[in-house]
């Protein structure tokens, strides 16, 4: 036997051995955790399915979006299947979706719950967090992207912006003009969650061993089919896996931005390095909105009836964040915000290269505004009606989640709009999955689907259920943070298409080739060719 295995290690490099084993390892796991421990699937009066094995994803390498659609396309718009000793219920009708993610809101409050106990920067994020902790924690957060605030964060995009379009024309002067949009955007991206959350200015393609720069890369490149072992181990068996020093985010990573917002926090509190300005970036925001709660919490607690001292303690932890909070919400600024919105800027300006009548459009919008010499502020960027159906479209194409997922708090029935028998029942703990790519390719909701069609988004073009296209999600638990990755993105396209014309190039591959990342679509790189417009 020994002979055997050493033949085995002589004949395969040790990288496709731990490959293998891992392989082999997530395959075991995943059959034993797909026995359902609940109910008798009859009960709920959903048919049985099944999504995409891991063979097809990881071995044959099928994409997930078009694994997607397939088990839409075999199984139907219902379908329940188990899933990690529970079961989900796959969810395209529209009827169905808008209960879950708004009516029936109370019953389905939290996303599934599979990286509970990672570590406490996780469990502190909003987008993980549950029940009464993530509407404590999105009651505080929502107001710092409330629409007042954005046109004050609008002003520290604007050097980001420059340095943008200053480096589109550095990397394309070149012989044959080329330049990979990915790498500048993803740039600029950057730049922009650096600026907004802690308010300090970096050039990303060039500061490039920038401490900050390095450490959020690393926390980019965690979620990949490579680290898939990993992840499963977090979600089936959280306890061994944190014995084990497994964590969703390394730990070195998230000990540099602990102490990287705890050095800004201490300094903002003390007045160092203030220059008498004030201050609009997020984590400021943050503590603004914890000193005027802190004072409200002050002024309950003289009253007469508001001395018990445990109702005071609850006052102040359900209205102020803790700097570990915080500093939770800064690193999910990093992990939710940099790639979905890099890859739906890379994404608009190749399909507008891919469409150049729709490129033209949306430079005379461009022109229009920008040589007005009028402030371009947040509002006026709102009534740009063509560039908004341009990311609604991208977005459609692209969204920037496959997949949103509930799961219920309790037992309810949910009844259709198809008369008496039209109901299904979801059990304590079954999880709802609405598959957004297969939404947004309904051919019912979106007239030829495969096309790049920004005016279906025009007013009075609109003829879509407003619950079929969802690349923000939707209900009180959609993306807090959607107004300001819009800005961002309309922005960057805005100035990009102003300043210069992309065309198709021999290095342009069509459609853009794909990199391997869990849940989303993510180009490896989109190579155009970019002239300078003269205006």
């Amino acid at each position: 036997m020994n002979i055997i295995f050493k033949n085995i290690a002589e004949f395969l490099p040790t990288t496709y051995l731990i490959a293998l084993i891992s392989i082999g390892f997530v395959y075991l796991i995943f059959k034993f955790y797909s026995r359902d421990n609940s109910r008798e699937k009859g009960d709920r009066n959903v048919k049985v399915g099944s999504p995409t094995s891991l063979y097809d994803l990881i071995w044959k390498k099928q994409l997930p979006e078009v694994s997607q659609l397939e088990a839409v396309k075999k199984h139907g718009q219902l379908f329940s299947y188990s899933m990690l000793g529970k079961t989900a219920i796959m969810c395209t009708r529209l009827d169905f979706i808008s209960q879950v993610l708004s009516k029936e809101f109370t019953t389905f409050t939290n996303r599934t719950s599979v990286f509970a106990g990672s570590d406490a920067i996780t469990d502190n994020m909003l987008s993980l967090s549950l029940d009464d902790q993530w509407k404590r924690l999105r009651a505080i957060v929502s107001p710092t992207f409330s629409t007042g605030k954005l046109r004050k964060m609008r002003p520290l995009i604007d050097d980001c912006l420059q340095t943008l379009i200053k480096n589109i024309g550095k990397m394309s002067a070149n012989s044959d003009h080329s330049v990979d949009m990915k790498t500048v955007y993803g740039a600029y991206t950057m730049e922009v969650i650096i600026q907004v959350a802690f308010g300090t200015k970096v050039d990303a393609l060039i500061d490039d061993k920038n401490p900050i720069i390095l450490n959020a890369k690393k926390l980019m490149d965690n979620v990949s089919l490579g680290s898939l072992p990993k992840l499963m181990m977090i979600m089936l068996w959280p306890k061994f896996a944190k014995c084990l020093g497994f964590t969703l985010f390394p730990q070195s990573v998230l000990a540099f931005f602990a102490d990287l917002v705890r050095k800004i926090i201490a300094e903002r509190r003390t007045g160092q390095g203030s220059d008498g300005a004030k201050r609009y970036d997020f984590l400021q925001l943050l503590l603004d909105a914890n000193d005027r709660n802190n004072e409200e919490n002050s002024d309950e607690s003289r009253k007469p009836e508001a001395k018990d001292e445990t109702t005071t303690s609850l006052l102040l932890n359900t209205k102020s964040l803790s700097d570990e909070e915080m500093i939770s919400q800064c690193v999910l600024f990093f992990t939710a915000g940099y790639d979905t919105t890099a890859n739906t800027m890379a994404y608009a300006i190749y399909l507008l290269t891919e469409n150049p009548e729709s490129q033209q459009k949306l430079f005379e919008e461009s022109k229009s505004v920008i040589e007005s010499k009028e402030d371009i502020d947040y509002d006026a960027i709102e009534r740009l009606e063509y560039l908004n159906a341009v990311l609604m479209e991208t977005h459609r194409l692209f969204p920037p989640v496959l997949i949103l997922e509930r799961e219920a708090s309790h037992d309810i029935t949910l009844t259709g709009d198809g008369g008496a028998d039209d109901f299904i029942r979801v059990f304590k703990g079954d999880i709802i999955q609405i598959p957004v790519y297969a939404l947004h390719k309904d051919p019912e909701q979106f007239k030829d689907p495969d096309q790049f069609k920004p005016e279906r988004f025009l007013s009075g073009n609109i003829a879509h259920h407003p619950y079929a296209h969802l690349p923000f999600g939707a209900g009180p638990r959609n993306c807090v943070a959607k107004r300001l990755a819009l800005m961002e993105a309309k922005l960057a396209i805005l100035y990009s298409v102003y300043n210069y014309r992309f065309e198709i190039s021999d290095k342009t591959s069509r459609p853009p080739k794909r990199d391997s990342n869990l849940g989303l679509i993510n180009p490896k790189e989109v190579v155009l060719k970019v002239e300078k417009r003269v205006h």
